[in-house]
């Protein structure tokens, strides 16, 4: 048998392949395993050779896989601006419901820029856990804790009682 390429994503589609033979689609690779399993063929010294070096060379992690690892303590904390990434805060202009770039002066919904920070947070430390104090610490202390409170007992799970709580998020 000669060479063949397998391809084995289901979405993919080939078209007008003028070696379609020796190409083989998702649907067609049972019938191609069979084919294989049903011809008697004899395995040299070069096969098990070649099976070894297969084997030897099994990559178990892929380096792309490699999950990065921050440091909350170490990461510069605050809440940044859509428009031109520049920093949020209310020194410029105060409102209970927005908050203002220091930079461009653009408006931000208060709700939505703590659902922001914490979605950020949670994507960044997975394994750590969402309490009002962290959110604040990583709002950069811009917002109040009793907003972070109001905004985490609406979308999240709360967790606990006073002392230790936390929350989940609600999937």
């Amino acid at each position: 048998m000669n060479e063949v390429l397998i391809l084995t994503n289901e979405e993919f589609i080939l078209f007008k392949s003028d070696h379609s033979k020796n190409v083989i689609m998702r649907q067609q690779l049972r019938r191609f395993v069979n084919q294989l399993n049903s011809r008697h063929s004899h395995l040299s010294d070069w096969h098990v050779n070649v099976s070894e070096k297969l084997i030897s060379r099994h990559i178990i992690e892929s380096n792309y896989q490699q999950k990065l690892e921050f440091d909350f303590e170490l990461m510069k904390k605050g809440m940044r601006c859509d428009e031109c990434d520049g920093w949020l805060g209310t020194t410029r202009k105060y409102s209970r419901k927005n908050l203002y770039c220091l930079s461009c002066e653009s408006k931000v919904d208060l709700e939505t820029a703590v659902l922001k920070c914490i979605n950020e947070y949670q994507l960044l430390f997975p394994k750590r856990k969402i309490t009002v104090n962290t959110i604040f610490e990583w709002s950069g202390e811009c917002v109040s804790c009793h907003m972070i409170r109001k905004v985490l007992n609406k979308y999240y799970i709360p967790v606990g009682t006073t002392k230790g709580k936390y929350y989940l998020p609600i999937d």
